[in-house]
């Protein structure tokens, strides 16, 4: 992730959901796991990957959404 940009959505006191896109249509991955040890390990976490194109979109629009109050 060296490089990446990074923006912080003050709007909500906890934004507790992960986004990540690839492509911006090809695929997602989507929800509360962390990608931590203590997640894999000790939390009732899930996520949830896909391709679905109207899938992505929707999930983009959202990340877009956050991006865009961010700063």
């Amino acid at each position: 992730l060296a490089g990446a940009k990074i923006r912080v959505d003050c709007r909500n006191e906890i934004h507790h959901h992960k986004l990540i896109v690839f492509d911006e249509t090809k695929a997602y991955v989507t929800g509360s796991y962390n990608f931590s040890e203590s997640a894999d390990d000790n939390n009732a976490e899930n996520f949830s990957v896909g391709s679905d194109s109207k899938v992505v979109k929707a999930i983009l629009a959202v990340a877009v959404l956050a991006w865009d109050h961010g700063s």
